[in-house]
């Protein structure tokens, strides 16, 4: 577990309290904070998911928060090599 996915989970908790607080003392206000940090929690537990997939594929790599994975050789596509060494050091 990285820490983007628990703070999110984190988050997302905190979240839910408030929001379920917001209803139980009737502030709408309370209610949608919770609700928003409750989504704003889940979208940052997801990332963290997502670059915990990425992690594995030890060829992948996250620049900038772009996902950056090594092009494959294909004929149909075929990018010539100078190029990609070119692109790969930029991005490494």
């Amino acid at each position: 577990m990285n820490s983007d996915q628990l703070k999110g989970r984190l988050e997302e908790v905190i979240g839910r309290f408030k929001e379920v607080a917001g209803k139980i003392v009737n502030d709408k206000k309370m209610e949608l904070e919770g609700n928003i940090e409750m989504n704003a929690g889940k979208a940052q537990a997801s990332w963290g998911d997502v670059k915990e997939v990425i992690k594995k594929d030890s060829r992948t790599k996250i620049t900038n928060g772009f996902i950056v994975k090594p092009m494959e050789n294909s004929s149909a596509h075929s990018i010539p090599k100078y190029l990609q060494l070119y692109f790969y050091r930029i991005l490494k």
